[in-house]
């Protein structure tokens, strides 16, 4: 992963961020000249508001018609997106400038961490013939969020047929020294008085 140092200071990152992101050159001109951390947070802005406008255009609709509601949390670790229908989750995390994207479809799960946090046990890849995260590097955000919307509903079948299985692979035991720590730190599944203290 890049730091910000790296990636801010980039040329060919600021061409193509200027560029993914119709960004005035002037502005972000101006912008540079307030200093590192007035750019910085300036561009994070820009991409922010780029991930959820094109998430609520391309994703949400199909969440909300499958009876998906969206839970805001706060003081707790989890998923930039989060939705909730009965046990299920659907959670989604992205860093445009680093390449990043994290899909999740499965129950929430606690997680030992310095503050309370949740994870979504599920890989979205699971349920369908593609990888969100190699898509998302080739064919970027927004060709990424189509595919996962137009296969959402294959995915809600194959969870009612395979969760169990997908579970299971998640949290039976592996011999990496990284899977051992995982289920040391994995706790059980969040129940939903547990996690109202934390609604936003």
């Amino acid at each position: 992963m890049a730091t910000y140092n790296k990636c801010y200071h980039n040329t060919s990152f600021t061409t193509r961020t200027v560029k993914t992101y119709r960004l005035s050159p002037a502005c972000v001109a101006g912008v540079m000249e307030q200093g590192d951390y007035a750019y910085k947070s300036y561009i994070k802005k820009c991409v922010e508001q780029k991930m959820n406008n094109d998430f609520g255009k391309i994703i949400e609709p199909t969440l909300i018609k499958h009876g998906f509601t969206q839970i805001k949390l706060e003081s707790c670790i989890h998923e930039e997106q989060l939705w909730k229908k009965g046990r299920l989750w659907f959670g989604m995390s992205c860093d445009l400038r680093d390449q990043y994207l994290e899909v999740n479809l499965g129950h929430l799960y606690w997680f030992r961490d310095v503050i309370p946090r949740v994870i979504i046990l599920g890989d979205y890849s699971s349920y369908v013939n593609f990888d969100p995260y190699e898509m998302f590097k080739l064919e970027g955000l927004a060709n990424t969020l189509k595919a996962i919307s137009l296969s959402f509903e294959k995915s809600l079948r194959k969870y009612k047929l395979y969760y169990s299985e997908i579970l299971r692979s998640k949290i039976e035991p592996k011999k990496s020294k990284y899977a051992k720590e995982f289920l040391l730190s994995l706790g059980e599944e969040v129940k939903d008085q547990e996690l109202k203290i934390y609604y936003a």
